[in-house]
């Protein structure tokens, strides 16, 4: 895990950590310290869920949901509903049903990613998976 922070913390591009699925809260003991590390280095953190703040809030919530809320900057509950998919590159959601919690009140009106990001996963075989796309989104 130190390895993973040197390597965000490193890249003077990164100015935040985003946690998706699978889902996040089911790992939230490990990323609590993640998430305790980069805001240390000066990165907001956010992160997907397919629960709702309230139940992650709640006593039967997974084992320290709580203390992974408490390092958020942003969070966008809900699970993706493919019925109520929001197919709309600028959107903060993917379907209507979910919500966008901004604890961070720095971060309220800085929310404006646009689609031509590129994400990327590192297994623990040390193998990537890259979703998105890199360059833009212009014809000309």
């Amino acid at each position: 895990m130190e390895h993973l922070v040197d390597k965000i913390l490193n890249n003077p591009k990164n100015t935040g950590v985003t946690f998706s699925g699978g889902e996040p809260f089911w790992q939230a003991p490990a990323l609590i310290e993640v998430a305790k590390k980069v805001k240390a280095g000066g990165l907001n953190v956010m992160s997907f869920t397919g629960f709702t703040l309230e139940r992650l809030q709640a006593d039967y919530a997974p084992a320290c949901s709580k203390e992974l809320l408490a390092q958020l900057d942003i969070l966008i509950d809900g699970a993706f509903v493919s019925s109520l998919a929001v197919n709309d590159p600028n959107s903060l959601v993917s379907s209507s049903n979910q919500r966008v919690h901004i604890f961070n009140p720095d971060l309220k009106n800085k929310l404006d990613w646009a689609s031509d990001q590129i994400e990327i996963h590192i297994l623990k075989d040390g193998s990537r998976i890259i979703t998105g796309f890199r360059g833009s989104l212009d014809s000309d």
